[in-house]
C-alpha cells in the first residue's frame, strides 16, 4: 500500500517531515494565539521558520528543540493539548496529500485485520519520516503495537505520535481506532516508546 511521505533521507537519519513543526505552528496559534506562538519558536531559535514554513526534511533536533520549548512554556496538560492537536493535523496532511485515495478506499473496504495490518507496514516504510533516527519496530498480532527506540521526540505520553497514529488508523481501518502510549527500557531496544493500537 504506498505511502508517500516526502523525499527519503539522504545519508544518516536524523531528519522528520517538515509537519512536525508546520502543524505544530497551527496548533500553537490555535491554542494560544499568533504573538505567543512566535515567542515560543524564537525560544526554539526556530523563528524564521515560523515565518517560512519548511517544504523539506527537517532535523530532528529542531522539532525537539520546539516541544521542549513548548514542554517549557506550559502546564502539563496544555502540552499534550497542542502536541495532540498538532499530531491530528500532522496526520490529516498525509492523508489528504500522501496517501493515494484509490488506496484509501481499499483499505477502508477491508476488515480491520487486513487493513490494519497492511497500514502498520507501510508506516515501517516511512519510518523516518515519524522517527528520524529512533528506531521504529512492529507487530500486528495479537495486536497492533509500533514501537520507537530511542524516540527523539518522545514528551511524556508521546501525545504527537498517539495523535498522528489515531488519525490514520481512525480514517483508514476503524473510525474507533485508539491508541495507547506504553513508555519502558526493553533489553533488546532500550529505552521505547510502544503505541497499541485498539479498534
Amino acid at each position: 500500500m504506498p505511502l508517500d511521505t516526502g523525499e527519503p533521507p539522504k545519508g544518516p537519519t536524523g531528519r522528520i517531515g517538515p509537519n512536525a513543526i508546520i502543524q505544530t505552528a497551527v496548533a500553537l496559534r490555535t491554542f494560544v494565539g499568533a504573538d505567543r506562538t512566535m515567542t515560543i519558536f524564537e525560544a526554539a531559535g526556530l523563528g524564521g521558520l515560523l515565518e517560512h514554513a519548511p517544504d523539506h526534511m527537517v532535523e530532528e533536533a529542531e522539532v525537539r528543540a520546539l516541544f521542549d520549548a513548548i514542554s517549557r512554556e506550559f502546564e502539563p496538560h496544555l502540552v499534550a493539548s497542542v502536541l495532540a492537536e498538532a499530531g491530528r493535523l500532522t496526520g490529516q496532511y498525509v492523508l489528504d496529500n500522501r496517501i493515494p485515495k484509490t488506496a484509501q478506499h481499499i483499505l477502508q473496504s477491508l476488515p480491520a485485520l487486513v487493513s490494519g495490518p497492511l497500514l502498520t507496514r507501510a508506516i515501517a516504510q516511512n519510518a523516518w519520516t515519524f522517527a528520524g533516527s529512533g528506531r521504529l519496530s512492529y507487530r500486528v498480532w495479537p495486536r497492533i503495537e509500533i514501537t520507537i527506540a530511542d524516540n527523539p521526540i518522545a514528551t511524556p505520553g508521546c501525545p504527537w505520535h498517539r495523535a498522528v497514529f489515531e488519525r490514520l488508523y481512525g480514517a483508514l481501518v476503524s473510525p474507533v481506532a485508539e491508541v495507547r502510549h506504553v513508555p519502558g527500557v526493553d533489553r533488546n531496544v532500550g529505552a521505547s516508546d510502544r503505541f497499541v493500537i485498539a479498534m
